[in-house]
Formats: C-alpha cells, structure tokens, sequence
C-alpha cells in the first residue's frame, strides 16, 4: 500500500512540474515579439488623383520603424517613418514639385511619421491600426487598415519575419496642402507593404 501511495504522489508531483513548465513556456511564447522594419524590401506609396478623372502613383524609397506584437494581450505598437525626401514618382520635376513648400516641404519637414495608439485584432488577426500621423508639421488621426498581417499566431515560437500590408485614405487639406485643389484631388490613399525582422 505505502509503495502504491509513493507512486501515485511521485505522478501527481510529476504531473504538476509538467504543467507548470507548460505554463511558463506559453507565458513565453505569448510574451511581446519585437520586429525592426527591412528598408530594403519595405514598400511605401501612395495614389492622388488629379483632373477629376486621372491617377498619379508614387513611392517613397526610404522608411524604417518597429513593430512590437503581442498576441495574448491583442496589442502592441507600430512606429513607422518615411523619408519625405526620398518621394519618387517617375519624373525627376515632379518629385521636386511634390517636396516644394506647396505640397511635402521636405526641407522644412523630411520625415512622415506615424505612430500606432491602438491595434485592433479579429481573433487572432490584426485588422485595423489607429494612430497619429504626422505629416508637414501637422498631425492628424489615422486609421490603417489592415489586409494581411502574417506574423504568426502566438500559439507558436514567433517567426522571424513579419510582414503585412495596410493601407489608408486621408485628405491633405488637412495637413496644409491646399495649393492646386481641384486640379489636384483632397484625397489621397496610402499603401504600405512592410517586411520586418527579428
């Protein structure tokens, strides 16, 4: 009988160490997982319309930023930047119309910031990010949404690679570009197609 009640306390007391080593491992695993955005394979643009009817894409060459994901919590945060100069719409004039004092005015302002203040996840998924951007020295709340986000799930080790991409329409009367309306549009919609790393 004594040998059968030492086997049985030696189960439960393995039983038990088992799964408070299962507890700290998930603790682990849903802690907060941190990315450094990839500049070279990162993609920022954006779509105006011009002459009520045509559209005008361009790009921006140069961004970087974190992304800090927290699956157990449904949150973290999203710091992004793009260099303003680095503006690239096909034609070298153009580009330097866009950063003059009427539009970007890069020289003053060369870098487009956004910060996130909230994420916003369906299950697992995250499907929409709130935040400030700031743009020509004015900062304006902005909703991103999300269309993919593959930086796993949480229920397993991170992956080393997060990517994603969101998008979001603003007016940019309300960061100061007013000149040229309506030739120029108000709107104008931002892509971003962004690829982090560990």
């Amino acid at each position: 009988m004594g040998d059968w009640t030492d086997y049985t306390g030696a189960t439960r007391g393995l039983a038990c160490a088992v799964a408070l080593l299962a507890s700290v491992a998930s603790v682990a695993s849903a802690a907060p997982v941190a990315y450094r955005v990839d500049p070279d394979v990162t993609v920022a643009e954006y779509t105006v319309t011009y002459l009520g009817v045509l559209r005008q894409r361009g790009r921006f060459a140069r961004t970087n930023g974190t992304v800090v994901v927290d699956f157990a919590a449904h949150a973290g945060r999203i710091d992004f930047q793009v260099d303003a100069q680095s503006v690239d719409s096909g034609w070298s004039v153009r580009d330097e119309f866009i950063r003059n004092d009427a539009m970007l005015a890069t020289e003053r302002h060369p870098s487009i910031t956004f910060v996130s203040t909230h994420l916003a996840f369906a299950d697992d998924r995250l499907v929409r990010i709130d935040g400030r951007l700031s743009m020509r020295g004015v900062t304006r709340v902005v909703s991103l949404a999300v269309e993919r986000f593959d930086c796993g799930t949480g229920a397993d080790e991170a992956p080393a690679e997060c990517s994603a991409d969101a998008s979001a329409t603003l007016h940019r009367s309300e960061f100061g570009m007013v000149a040229y309306a309506p030739v120029i549009g108000d709107l104008v919609t931002l892509d971003f197609a962004v690829v982090a790393r560990r």
